[in-house]
């Protein structure tokens, strides 16, 4: 309601007030984002003023409210890439001693860690705005990135030789088709998002589509050789076993298989 002259408000049940302000390279706006969110936090207004209701929308605050949400949810995560973990330790191999994949399976925390660094630090190296929320791409990663993980190493396991071992180069050159398009699509998917006007959710798009084109060249270089090691551990813990003395206790079980009957042949005509 306005007065005679419709300059002034005389009552209202709903006043929107919107306020766009460009910062100083001295970060005076910051402070006083902040200092607006402190004074007109809703305990302090209930005080000064009891009959008025107040929502407030910045982007400071919306960063601060995305990031403490983040902080709460990182036991979630950590708890999510364990589980993760646990599951490909048992989709790689058995518990025998010989056969267990637990330390291949460990590769999905460094992978999941380096793609977002390089992501991260793409984007500063071009100065891009980085959202809070770029920190769940973590969960992306370890979902889309086990999934490559268990394609290579299933090709792995395919293309094994007739000593046991596996044939990495077949493997790879069959299974890198299946890996890349993933992928490909993937990294496509968010780079449309990346012309959205939202300012966190382009970042979240970009950090993304940068974070998934890292993490195939990871699949596609870093993983195998993680799988070779694994392949030719040494057995130097005590919780494992070395597959080359397996695979050499099993040859050796299978010659003198063969040299026993030779054995009682040649007894025989004596």
């Amino acid at each position: 309601t306005f007065d005679t002259d419709g300059t002034t408000i005389l009552a209202a049940d709903t006043l929107v007030l919107a306020y766009f302000m460009a910062n100083t390279p001295d970060g005076a706006l910051v402070d006083w984002e902040m200092e607006a969110i402190e004074e007109t936090k809703p305990d302090k207004l209930k005080e000064r003023y009891p009959l008025l209701e107040m929502q407030r929308l910045s982007s400071l605050a919306f960063d601060e409210e995305v990031k403490n949400l983040v902080v709460q949810d990182m036991p979630l995560f950590m708890g999510a890439i364990y589980i993760i973990t646990g599951f490909l330790a048992l989709t790689f191999g058995s518990l025998t001693r010989s056969q267990n994949r637990c330390l291949l399976a460990t590769v999905t925390i460094p992978q999941v860690i380096l793609s977002l660094m390089f992501a991260t630090g793409v984007q500063g190296l071009f100065s891009a705005k980085i959202s809070t929320l770029n920190f769940l791409i973590g969960f992306l990663l370890a979902g889309v990135g086990v999934d490559d993980m268990i394609v290579i190493e299933e090709f792995y396991k395919r293309h094994a030789t007739a000593d046991g071992k596996g044939d990495l180069p077949n493997a790879m050159r069959e299974a890198g088709l299946a890996v890349f398009l993933t992928s490909l699509t993937a990294v496509a998917a968010f780079s449309v998002g990346a012309f959205v006007d939202l300012p966190a959710v382009r970042s979240f798009c970009v950090c993304s589509g940068l974070a998934f084109g890292w993490n195939f060249v990871l699949n596609v270089t870093f993983f195998p050789a993680f799988l070779l090691l694994d392949e030719r551990r040494c057995g130097c813990f005590p919780c494992c076993d070395s597959r080359e003395k397996e695979r050499e206790r099993t040859a050796a079980a299978v010659d003198g298989g063969e040299k026993e009957p030779v054995a009682e042949e040649a007894a025989q005509p004596a």
